[in-house]
Formats: C-alpha cells, structure tokens, sequence
C-alpha cells in the first residue's frame, strides 16, 4: 500500500509541477503586457503563489487520505467476511 501511495503521491507532484510551469508562462506573459499596473501585478503574483501552495498541500492531503481510506476498507472488508 505505501509503494502505490509513495508512486499516486510522485504523479501528484509532477502534475502539479507541470501545471505551476504553465501558469508562471502564461503569467510572466501577462507581466510583460501590463507593465503599467504594478500593484495590481503584484498582489495577482503573491494570490497566484498562495493558491499554488494551497493546490500543492491539499493534493498532498488528498492522496495521504485516500491511501488510508484503502488500507481501512481492506481491513474492515476482511472483519466483515
């Protein structure tokens, strides 16, 4: 269960890797277009790397739970038979 849970956990983060790489492209691309608007850009920026910090820990969350969701149906499952 650990191995499956340690290898669902390494996808997580890759996606979310990947996806934090292309939010930062499409938001450097904007930075570059509204030079004129810097608070506004940074407040965007410290938002974007809250709500990035956020999908990392409840994935991480996520996956943890689920894990442990398993190994209780399994050990529930076999009490029942």
């Amino acid at each position: 269960m650990v191995a499956i849970q340690k290898a669902i956990q390494e996808g997580a983060s890759a996606y979310l890797a990947r996806q934090n790489k292309t939010v930062l492209w499409v938001g450097i691309q904007r930075f570059n277009n509204l030079e004129s608007a810097w608070p506004s850009i940074a407040v965007g920026l410290l938002l974007c790397c809250l709500i990035c910090l956020a999908g990392y820990i409840g994935m991480m969350v996520a996956v943890r739970a689920n894990a442990r969701v398993a190994q209780g149906g399994q050990t529930c499952l076999k009490a029942r038979l």
